[in-house]
Parts: C-alpha cells; structure tokens; sequence
C-alpha cells in the first residue's frame, strides 16, 4: 500500500475510533501500522413518534403523541419541540392545536438510548383553522304573514362547506336541509338559528349559536346546572360544552359582599299561630357547622343547636315554654371567624 494510502486509511479509520470509542464500544488492535477494528458492536436505537387523528382542527382537545420503541430501549432523557406557532408540552409531547397556530409542523422526539447514545425521531402535524361564515335572513323581523324566508349564507373562510344543516328551538318551522323557515306556521317569538357546516379541511363548525338546553354545564363538584345558589366564598371553574363537542372553560372568584351572610331576626313569637313560631335564620344552611347556644341573663345555658342548626330554637328550655324577655345567643360558625354574639327577644 502507497504511503499516501496508508495514511488517509489510518485518518479515516482514526476518526471512527474516535466517534465509537467515546460509547465504549470494545476492542480495536493495532498492527504494522495500520489500524485494524476488530469487533465493533453498535446497538442502534430507534423509535417512531405519531399523533393519532392528524390534521387537527383548532377545535379538537390536547393530544398526546404515541412513542413506538423499535429497538434500544427503554429511553431516558425524552424531550419534545417543534417551531413557534405549536403549543407543545416540551416534557410530554402534548400538543394542544387550540392555542395553536393554524400550519404545518415537525415534532422531533429526543431520547437517549440504553447504551447512552442519544437518538431523534420526528414526525409532521397539520393545524388546520376552522371554517367561518354567517348567516342572515333578509327581512327579519317577519310577521306570521310572511311565507317563507330562506338565509343568506356567506362563506368568510375556508369554503365549499359540505355536510351543511340548519336547526333551531321547538316552535320555529325550519327546514333542516336549506335553512329556509315558515313565519306562518311558526309560534311568535325570538329564535337562535344555527348553521352547522363542515369546511374543505374537513372541519367542523357552527355559526348562530346553540340554545342554551342544549349546552352542558360542569361544576368542579361536577354539577350540571346553569346556575349555583347558596355557595360559600371561593373560587370556582365552570367548563361549557356545546353540541359541537367545542369547550372553554373559565374561574371565577367569588366574594360576599358582606363578611356575614346571615340575617338574623331580633325576635320570635312562639304562640302557635304559625308566624315566627321559632327563630329562623336566613342563609344558615352556607355553615354546615355552626352551632348555636341561648342564654338568659344571668349567663345560664337554656338551649344548645346541633350542629347546622337543623331544628330551630322555638322558644323553649328543656322543653319548658321560656317567658317574655330578651336572650343572649351566640354563633360560632366554626369557619375561622368570631363568634356572633347578640340578643333575640321573646314576644307573644
């Protein structure tokens, strides 16, 4: 061999000791000059990244990636990137396309292998923005007289729609395939009509609104109503879904505007007929603990709550009817706060 030869040999096969002794890989002999490998072992690792249901619309929740382990695992060290525009959770991989900007992407997936090499695999996600138009009908309002009026449709992005239907409350006569509606056989009143469409990216959307019926509620206690009464102080997250499967979801912190919810009568008149027989507290039931104590003015105890204050005080000691005077009472609420301390009188 030329010296020439020897020497690139012995560059080339120098840079690749270099690279694989580095990951520890075993035995290389050297003889006569030349730099002779003799067993190199190299376990790969390789992986694929997914997102199941690819493209997105900026509608769909967060999705998570599905990781493939073809060979070199398991893998420690995973990250997740991509470019701006994609709202991704760099440690799991979770992108959410609704926060997103509508474009297409490259995730890369980084991990290190079982033999410490490091390793990369990537995949493409699309973020497609959802359709827009509105709807209108010319002439509205209309009166019972009027025949039909059928809406006027205009494509703002993302158009032709397909799988397009129109819908409204009981008592407006829609056609459900053109949107056209009949004032005469209608029941007068306001109605919402919605317009639901499918854009050419395949995604979804309604325009018009949905009746309030038929979007769902959810409470952090996991009620359903539209409308929570009697509740305490405190934060509280409401998340909306409507017929589109679309949810938002918002806190509020809500705040008395008092320190002292009750409203407590200054007196009872146990007499039997009915009307302010016993002493009853308006808002009690917003402290499930408190306990309530009567005393007389010596400083005696006559009657004693349960807790909540389940049976209002009617008047009595220990079953005995109390004559007319005024009592001292003390509420101890059992949240942090005072105690209320004051005086309710008995009349006849």
């Amino acid at each position: 061999m030329a010296e020439g030869s020897k020497n690139i040999a012995f560059n080339i096969i120098k840079a690749i000791y270099s690279y694989v002794n580095s990951f520890a890989v075993k035995r290389l002999v050297l003889g006569a000059g030349l730099l002779v490998l003799g067993t190199l072992i190299v376990i790969g690792q390789t992986a694929t990244i997914t997102y199941n249901g690819n493209p997105f619309c900026t509608s769909v929740s967060p999705v998570a990636p599905t990781i493939t382990i073809l060979s070199g695992g398991p893998f420690s060290g995973e990250s997740f990137s991509s470019i701006a525009g994609l709202t991704i959770d760099p440690s799991t991989g979770v992108i959410t396309p609704g926060t997103s900007t509508p474009s297409s992407y490259t995730v890369t997936y980084n991990f290190i292998g079982q033999n410490g090499i490091p390793g990369t695999a990537t995949t493409s996600v699309t973020i497609n923005a959802l359709p827009t138009a509105t709807i209108s009908y010319a002439g509205n309002p209309f009166c019972t007289s009027v025949a039909s009026a059928t809406p006027t449709i205009n494509v703002i992005s993302g158009g032709p729609f397909s799988a397009t239907s129109f819908s409204s409350t009981a008592g407006l006569t829609i056609d459900p395939s053109t949107g056209v509606i009949t004032p005469g056989t209608s029941n007068p009143g306001t109605y919402t009509v919605t317009y639901a469409f499918t854009g050419a990216n395949g995604c979804p959307a309604v325009i018009g609104g949905v009746s309030g019926g038929e979007y769902e509620y959810r409470w952090p206690d996991n009620s359903s109503g539209r409308v929570l009464s009697n509740i305490p102080e405190g934060w509280y997250t409401l998340t909306v879904t409507d017929m589109n499967v679309c949810t938002v979801t918002d806190s509020v912190r809500l705040r008395g505007m008092n320190k002292m919810c009750l409203i407590i009568p200054g007196a009872i008149s146990p007499n039997r007929d009915l009307v302010n027989d016993v002493w009853n507290i308006e808002n009690i039931e917003l402290y499930p603990k408190v306990e309530i104590t009567i005393y007389n003015r010596w400083g005696q105890m006559l009657w004693k709550s349960d807790p909540g204050y389940p049976v209002p005080w009617n008047g009595r000691s220990r079953g005995e009817e109390l004559p007319i005077d005024s009592y001292h009472y003390v509420i101890e609420l059992h949240n942090g706060s005072k105690p209320l301390i004051g005086d309710v009188t008995i009349v006849r």
